[in-house]
């Protein structure tokens, strides 16, 4: 695999932004096909993950990412390629897509505390040199799992003790090397109230989980510990905020060479 200190998304990434018709991104996934029930496609859904899978994949195989400056079209090669791999992103059964719809329901202080486990498993991939597609959620409850994004994580910096930037390749500003998250570590102090609320979110790591469990229900609240948590600053894309983060499935895949010219004369 090419080293990931020299990837840069000005040169390895798509020329084109993620902007699709949804309509007939719509009629390319298979999403009557999933267990999970979702709501139909908005007008602003993309193909977020499938670039971010695909930027991967011609990297890490050493093909020369497609000079393709337009927005590839439905029948084209690379608007295939880009579909299919955001069918990976959503699993057979759509468990990503319901991780999403499950982490919308919790609030900031639960995504917080569940980002801390995601980010060491992320840093952990990137010192190994290894991509990570990470899942951003954008939105609560009341908004849709399209509303939420994916970015290609390659690298990252330490700013200061407790904040680091995760570089990011992003789809939406595809040539932008200066694409980060930034992540700052911090203390949250237990109320009642928040003690009550992360006991009852089953996917916290067993051992938060457990010494939760174990805090007595009359403690009052200046006895209650701190727990580290995250927060997390986008910078590039879309303004909205990021709530929190996990890893998405990603299996490497040897994409199709595809040329500006070949692509439009022959789309098959």
């Amino acid at each position: 695999m090419p080293d990931l200190k020299t990837f840069h998304p000005s040169q390895h990434g798509f020329r084109f932004p993620n902007r699709f018709a949804y309509t007939d991104v719509a009629d390319a996934l298979p999403l009557d096909s999933l267990e999970v029930k979702v709501p139909p496609l908005s007008g602003s859904y993309g193909l977020c993950g499938g670039m971010s899978a695909a930027v991967a994949d011609y990297y890490a195989s050493g093909h020369p990412i497609p000079p393709i400056a337009d927005i590839p079209k439905p029948g084209e090669s690379l608007y295939r390629y880009l579909v299919k791999r955001q069918r990976h992103t959503l699993g057979k059964t759509g468990k990503p897509l319901a991780r999403f719809l499950a982490w919308m329901r919790l609030s900031d202080i639960g995504l917080q505390v569940l980002t801390v486990k995601e980010l060491d498993g992320v840093l952990n991939k990137l010192n190994r040199g290894k991509f990570a597609v990470l899942g951003l959620v954008h939105v609560g409850k009341g908004g849709k799992p399209w509303d939420n994004h994916q970015v290609l994580a390659y690298d990252y910096e330490q700013k200061k003790a407790d904040t680091l930037r995760i570089k990011v390749y992003e789809p939406n500003a595809p040539l932008a090397d200066d694409a980060y998250i930034e992540v700052t570590r911090t203390q949250v102090k237990l109320t009642k109230d928040r003690l009550a609320e992360l006991r009852s979110v089953s996917v916290l790591p067993a051992s938060l989980r457990t010494m939760l469990l174990r805090i007595p229900a009359f403690f009052p609240d200046f006895l209650l510990p701190t727990i580290e948590a995250v927060t997390c600053h986008k910078h590039r894309g879309n303004a909205m905020p990021v709530r929190g983060f996990f890893q998405m499935p990603y299996t490497p895949q040897v994409p199709p060479l595809i040329s500006d010219g070949q692509d439009r004369i022959n789309p098959a």
